[in-house]
């Protein structure tokens, strides 16, 4: 490397990076040997014996008998050869943005690291130990040698990606389907990881989201430098997994009238003759009589006013789904059913917005105080300029109290959606909300009077 003003030799950054990894591997090492065992404990599985040796774990299924469970299978998992990869992995690891790292900074990181393994808590207790060895990036100057900032920063990363490391490879060595990724859910999780938060992949595949129309890929955190996130296994996925094929969905309630909030529409869900009730309906009667299978979720509608509902992820003949809506509408005397096919060539789809946290209900009752709003002094000027009805009407499904969904049968209707609905959100004033776009649905929206 030519030496010249502002540029060391290379030797002074060989010389960093040996150092770099005689400081830090035994701790980055034992990081990963803490997400190991941490990763054996929400399996309910033994931590590793000394040595090495090979213990038999406990199935991580949920099979039972009529009577009380059966006696799950076990699995083997050979530490001795996930410690030894775990330790290939560690050495692995190469910190080339390191400038330098002070005996200062090395010592209070190692209490941390020494004092969170010790305490035995989770990875975010982590997290919160390392924060304050990192200064305030603005009181940083903007210069290529800050030795200490680079060390810390690379010291949250490393340990993130290590112990994610930890966890994923004894889940594998256990068979687990795969994991989820979570975040840390506060205001400073960035759009890269809010768009993650909850998504779950399966082991050895990716996390994907898209961000301002870019595509990003990730194996596991961290998804950038300073990145907090983790990821929980998920033995076995109870939602679709991501990867495969999306399933016909069905958004509808089984309400009649008008609640005055959200917590009273909630209050209804949960009475005796809310959800429970007719999601046994619907698994009892509907699904057999039109021969089609599918998985409830409960959702909370935003329209005109709040309501109980369900999304539906069904499997069965398109005809047989439709019939089974139209019954359904006509049963429970609802003002229309609105049905998603996934389709190559469709032209709908679904608009979801992510929140940083779930929404209080105080907070979803504002939010639908907007979208009334939008709709009373807004929706019929932007549906007349892009050629729609004037009657056009947005509304929402809440999922999860994190997510909501809007869907759409084309992509005018989409715009227009998406114009009303994000100057609605920004009306609410809520906390940051992260927006992805999904297509290639065919939308099919049945009325009462019309189509049944």
């Amino acid at each position: 490397m030519a030496e010249h003003k502002g540029t060391l030799p290379k030797s002074y950054w060989d010389h960093l990076q040996e150092q770099l990894q005689t400081l830090i591997e035994p701790w980055l090492l034992r990081v990963t040997q803490a997400g190991i065992v941490a990763g054996a404990a929400q399996l309910s599985a033994p931590a590793p014996v000394p040595g090495g040796s090979y213990a038999q774990q406990p199935a991580l299924g949920d099979e039972g008998g009529s009577d009380r469970k059966a006696a799950p299978p076990t699995v083997s998992i050979a530490w001795d050869l996930v410690n030894q990869d775990a330790r290939r992995q560690a050495q692995q690891y190469t910190y080339d943005l390191v400038r330098g790292i002070t005996d200062n900074t090395r010592q209070r990181l190692q209490q941390q690291v020494d004092g969170w393994i010790a305490a035995g808590n989770a990875f975010p207790d982590l997290v919160e130990r390392i924060k304050p060895l990192i200064p305030d990036l603005e009181a940083i100057a903007a210069t290529a040698l800050q030795p200490d900032y680079r060390a810390r920063l690379i010291a949250m990363t490393e340990s993130t990606r290590a112990y994610a490391d930890g966890n994923t490879r004894v889940w594998a060595a256990a068979g687990v389907w795969g994991r989820e990724w979570r975040t840390a859910v506060d205001e400073r999780v960035c759009p890269v990881c809010g768009g993650l938060h909850q998504q779950r992949a399966k082991t050895g595949a990716a996390f994907e989201v898209e961000v301002k129309g870019k595509r990003v890929v990730v194996q596991n955190p961290p998804a950038h430098p300073g990145c907090r996130c983790s990821v929980k296994p998920v033995v076995r996925p109870e939602k679709e997994p991501a990867g495969q094929a999306p399933r016909p969905v069905a958004g509808y309630t089984f309400f009649q009238g008008t609640a005055p909030s959200v917590v009273a529409a909630r209050e209804i869900g949960e009475s005796a003759t809310g959800w429970a009730q007719h999601e046994r309906v619907l698994q009892q009667d509907y699904l057999p009589r039109f021969k089609v299978e599918g998985e409830q979720e409960r959702t909370m509608g935003l329209w005109s006013s709040a309501e109980p509902s369900f999304n539906s992820r069904l499997q069965g003949e398109r005809e047989n789904i439709i019939a089974l809506a139209k019954e359904w509408g006509s049963t429970y005397h609802q003002d229309a059913m609105a049905l998603l096919f996934p389709e190559a060539q469709g032209t709908g789809g679904k608009l979801q917005w992510r929140f940083v946290r779930p929404l209080t209900d105080t907070e979803l009752d504002t939010l639908l105080n907007s979208v009334n709003q939008v709709n009373q002094t807004l929706a019929a000027t932007l549906a007349e300029q892009q050629g729609l009805d004037t009657g056009f009407r947005v509304g929402l499904t809440v999922r999860y109290g994190q997510v909501i969904e809007y869907w759409w049968g084309d992509a005018v209707a989409g715009r227009v959606g998406r114009e009303l609905l994000n100057t609605a959100i920004s009306t609410a004033q809520l906390p940051r909300v992260y927006e992805s776009q999904i297509g290639h649905y065919a939308f099919e929206l049945l009325f009462r009077g019309v189509h049944y």
